[in-house]
């Protein structure tokens, strides 16, 4: 008898009670450190309230109208990804392109081992330098 009434009171509750899904905080703020212009947040909101919509009433359309709306993200952002290196190439500051290099290194410790023109493996600091300063004068 408690069951059944238990059920009825869940049924009701889910029917007339609005409900809010609170969002996870399981990536820090400084995950999401990327400023973007306003016509990428916009899309961004636009994706988000897509998604919202998605997940409160499931649907084809729904769907595929995020689906449309996270391609778009996904093309915004790498063009502006790649006006950003553009930008950074067209300004002839070499400074300003290690800055930018350095930023998307994986490897902080150094760089890895490389080949010179004839092949010859390239380990120490000095030669990797030369290598460099060869590549980049030429």
């Amino acid at each position: 008898m408690w069951s059944v009434f238990i059920d009825v009171i869940f049924y009701i509750v889910s029917l007339y009670v609005p409900y809010r899904t609170s969002r996870s905080r399981e990536h820090s703020p400084n995950c999401y450190n990327h400023v973007y212009p306003k016509d990428i947040r916009k899309v961004f909101a636009s994706k988000l309230r897509c998604w919202r919509r998605y997940k409160a009433n499931p649907s084809s359309a729904l769907k595929l109208k995020y689906r449309r709306c996270a391609q778009t993200c996904k093309q915004l952002i790498t063009e502006h990804v790649k006006n950003c290196e553009t930008r950074v190439l067209d300004v002839d500051n070499i400074g300003a392109f290690y800055k930018f290099v350095n930023k998307r290194l994986g490897n902080k410790t150094g760089i890895s081992s490389l080949y010179d023109e004839s092949g010859k493996l390239i380990l120490d600091d000095c030669g990797k330098a030369n290598l460099f300063f060869l590549c980049w004068n030429s």
